[in-house]
């Protein structure tokens, strides 16, 4: 994992040179002429109420946590591999004023996460795990027994080239088929899934979002 690590530092470093505030480092979705966050979709779709607890698996510079907390009155906590990342959403948190609300640590999905959470999200991040049944397994132990997970990312209908570029391209191992996740969830706990089509909002590529 130290090179997606890398990555993802690299990737910070550009593009956070000029950024003030926590920002967005998924895709961008598209609504007719207008554009959004995957997050920001997201809000329309699921209540996060004030008070809750919310995981977020490959956090970012914190976007998703700072908006939850600001917007909806969330407590998060976020992980990331990336060094860089979590410097910036640590500074992003402490200048909205929010750093109370929220906590980020610099780990891999794969080891220990402390606490229980009502909702855990993951973003484009499950993708790069090098085994998805072990880091679920990981993650859903801190979900609370009404808890929701959602995950949002690209899944593949057919394996070929582009898929095997992708992979090594972006260390994604765990980039595998929507059905071949389910399965994977099952083993791993009972879930009541609800699955949205988010392949329309993006550049021609199949995207899900799973909870």
């Amino acid at each position: 994992m130290n090179s997606v690590a890398e990555i993802y530092d690299n990737l910070s470093a550009f593009e956070g040179r000029k950024k003030t505030n926590a920002y967005p480092i998924h895709k961008t979705l598209s609504i007719g002429r207008e554009k959004t966050s995957v997050l920001d979709w997201l809000l329309n779709k699921v209540h996060f109420l004030s008070g809750e607890r919310v995981l977020d698996v490959g956090c970012g510079t914190g976007y998703s946590l700072s908006k939850l907390a600001i917007e909806r009155g969330t407590n998060g906590f976020g992980i990331s591999i990336s060094k860089k990342e979590i410097e910036l959403a640590n500074l992003f948190a402490k200048k909205a004023g929010i750093d109370d609300q929220i906590q980020y640590n610099q780990q891999n999905f794969d080891s220990q996460i402390s606490g229980e959470y009502d909702k855990i999200i993951a973003i484009e991040s499950l993708k790069h795990s090098d085994d998805i049944a072990y880091s679920l397994r990981n993650i859903v132990g801190n979900l609370s027994d009404k808890g929701m997970l959602i995950i949002a990312d690209d899944f593949v209908n057919k394996e070929n080239e582009l898929v095997e570029q992708h992979k090594s391209l972006w260390e994604t191992p765990g980039f595998i088929s929507l059905d071949n996740l389910q399965k994977k969830m099952s083993e791993v706990k009972e879930f009541n899934f609800k699955t949205y089509d988010l392949s329309p909002m993006v550049n021609k590529r199949p995207y899900w979002l799973l909870l």
